[in-house]
């Protein structure tokens, strides 16, 4: 997995973050809670967690994620 960011990128976070994004990690698929809309279904395949833990992140322009299929 690859994830880019423009060079001039701004990232706005709480005063816990230390300046860091840590590289995209798989976690187990019952890590997040997914509520699907009204008569819809919704399955989780993949979770990747990209950022700093517990602190959220806010960067002021897209960030893009590019998965490989090891197929």
């Amino acid at each position: 997995m690859t994830v880019y960011t423009a060079s001039s990128t701004t990232v706005l976070a709480t005063s816990d973050w230390n300046g860091n994004i840590n590289v995209p990690t798989v976690q187990t698929k019952n890590s997040v809670t997914v509520t699907p809309d009204s008569s819809k279904t919704a399955i989780v395949n993949t979770v990747t967690e990209i950022g700093y833990g517990n602190v959220p992140l806010f960067f002021n322009k897209a960030v893009l994620k590019k998965q490989y299929s090891c197929n």
